[in-house]
C-alpha cells in the first residue's frame, strides 16, 4: 500500500501460510459478515449471532480509562495500551494519529469522495498531498493544528487500524467500517473478556480508525527502518479490521499482508475479517 518496500515486506509476509489457511473457510457461516483469525467467526445478520467453539481475543472496553501516566490529559487513556515501545506520550507517535468516524464523513463529504468514485490512492494523490503540501506533514497534523478539529484525532485514545487496498474505492472501505460500528453490529462483537457482557455501542464522536493515508507523511518515502514503528501502531491498536472486496484484493497486495501478518503476532484475535454483503461461494473463491 506504500511505496517500494516490495523486498522488504516478502522477507517477512511467508508466514501468512499460518494465517490464511483453507480450514479456517470452514467456520465462516454463509451470511457471515465479519470474522476472526482466532477460530471465531460470526454472523451478524438481524437477531442471530454464531460461534465456534474456540474462544478468540476479547475486544477491549473502549469506554474505560485505564490509569493515568505521568504527563497524561485527564479523561484520555494512555498512548499505550499494549507496549511500551512509542515514546511515552509523545503526540507525534505514529499510534496516536487515528481519526474519528465523524471527521471521516465530514472530509468524504467535504471533498466528494463518493461522487468522484474515488480509490484510496487518487484520494491520497488528489485530496491528502495537496492539503499538506505547505507543511509537508501528515493530514492529522493539520487537525491538531487547528482547534475545532483537534478533537477528532485518538491523541491516546482507543483505535482500530483499518488494513485496506490502496487500489478500490475509498467509499467501499467507508461503507465497510460503516456497517461494523452500527450499533446493531456493535451489540454482537463489542464484548467484555469472558464474552458474556456486552460493552457500550460507540458512537461515531468516539470510534478512531487508523489509515495510512492520514496518520504517515505522504511526502516521505517509507523506508524499511519506519516498518517497527508501523508494526507498534498495530500492536497498540483495539484491533485490526482488513476490509475484504469479493476480489480478496487486500489477499493480494504485499503491505496488506505485512500488516495481516504484525497483527496475527500480537495476539489471537487481532486480525478481522470485514466481509460484509459478500457472498459466501465468493469468499470460498478468495481462500481457494
Amino acid at each position: 500500500m506504500l511505496p517500494k518496500l516490495g523486498g522488504v515486506l516478502r522477507s517477512h509476509c511467508w508466514k501468512l501460510s499460518l494465517v490464511f489457511t483453507k480450514p479456517a473457510l470452514s467456520l465462516i457461516h454463509p451470511v457471515v459478515c465479519w470474522w476472526d483469525l482466532s477460530g471465531r467467526a460470526k454472523a451478524a445478520t438481524v437477531g442471530q449471532a454464531q460461534t465456534t467453539s474456540s474462544v478468540g481475543c476479547p475486544v477491549n472496553d473502549v469506554s474505560q480509562v485505564p490509569g493515568q501516566q505521568p504527563g497524561q490529559v485527564p479523561g484520555q487513556a494512555p498512548c499505550t495500551p499494549y507496549t511500551n515501545n512509542c515514546g511515552g506520550c509523545n503526540p507525534d507517535h505514529v499510534s496516536r494519529a487515528a481519526v474519528s468516524l465523524v471527521w471521516l464523513r465530514q472530509f468524504v463529504a467535504k471533498h466528494r469522495v463518493a461522487e468522484r468514485n474515488l480509490t484510496t490512492e487518487e484520494l491520497t494523490e488528489q485530496i491528502v498531498m495537496p492539503l499538506t503540501k505547505g507543511g509537508k506533514c501528515r493530514l492529522t497534523q493539520l487537525l491538531l493544528d487547528d482547534p475545532d478539529q483537534a478533537q477528532h484525532v485518538s491523541q491516546g485514545r482507543p483505535f482500530y487500524f483499518i488494513s485496506h487496498a490502496w487500489s478500490r474505492p475509498f467509499m467501499e472501505t467507508l461503507a465497510m467500517v460503516e456497517r461494523h460500528f452500527a450499533p446493531d453490529n456493535q451489540e454482537i462483537w463489542r464484548r467484555s473478556a469472558d464474552g458474556q457482557q456486552a460493552l457500550p455501542v460507540l458512537d461515531a464522536a468516539n470510534v478512531f480508525m487508523w489509515f495510512d493515508m492520514f496518520a504517515i507523511n505522504q511526502h516521505k518515502p517509507l523506508q524499511s527502518g519506519d516498518l517497527p514503528t508501523l508494526g507498534e501502531a498495530v500492536r497498540n491498536a483495539e484491533g485490526t479490521f482488513m476490509v475484504l472486496d469479493r476480489a480478496g484484493t487486500p489477499l493480494k497486495r504485499i503491505w496488506c499482508l505485512y500488516e495481516a501478518w504484525q497483527s496475527s503476532m500480537a495476539g489471537p484475535g487481532k486480525l478481522r475479517i470485514l466481509s460484509y454483503g459478500i457472498d459466501f461461494e465468493d469468499l470460498k473463491q478468495v481462500c481457494a
